[in-house]
């Protein structure tokens, strides 16, 4: 592959090159050599450990193909932790609970009131909070955070269908 064949030059002129070595290891995943992803990323951990890109694709990584949830969940708080502003890993990491790692089930929601903790002008979060009490049969924690999720983006009809759509 040509793009690989670059990014190994570029390698090799500049071997701290992090965004290059995360290019590498998505194309790694792309080819599903998910054990040499996995080393690039850890290696990038490694060389920058504030950089957050390495440790939500090593969580990807371990959740999605390694089947690795207790890895997978490593790595996504070490994101938090870098980023806590970052609002997809939170409903990642909630999902991994919900779905994957489900020992661990009850925290689902936790994380996601932790997110909103934090960033407590997310909709987002709101969201996933309101359609996880759904799920959960919880209808009246579900409308309280679809209604919240509304105060914050009124026109949302997305939000109002949601919420219509709970019912009593």
């Amino acid at each position: 592959d040509p793009k690989i064949k670059k990014i190994v030059s570029a390698l090799q002129k500049d071997p701290k090159d992090t965004d290059m070595w995360l290019g590498l290891g998505l194309y790694a995943e792309m080819y599903t050599d998910y054990q040499r992803a996995k080393g690039i990323y850890e290696y990038v951990t490694k060389v920058a450990p504030n950089s957050y890109t390495a440790f939500h694709n090593l969580g990807n990584l371990y959740r999605a193909y390694l089947k690795d949830y207790v890895s997978a969940e490593a790595n996504m708080k070490v994101v938090l932790d870098l980023s806590p502003s970052n609002i997809a890993e939170y409903i990642s990491l909630s999902d991994l609970y919900r779905y994957n790692l489900t020992a661990k089930k009850d925290l689902a929601d936790d994380i996601l009131l932790q997110g909103l903790q934090k960033n407590p002008k997310s909709t987002d979060l709101m969201v996933a909070l309101a359609v996880y009490y759904s799920d959960m049969g919880d209808k009246a924690k579900a409308r309280e955070y679809y209604q919240k999720a509304l105060a914050l983006a009124p026109n949302s009809s997305t939000i109002k269908a949601d919420l219509e759509a709970l019912g009593n």
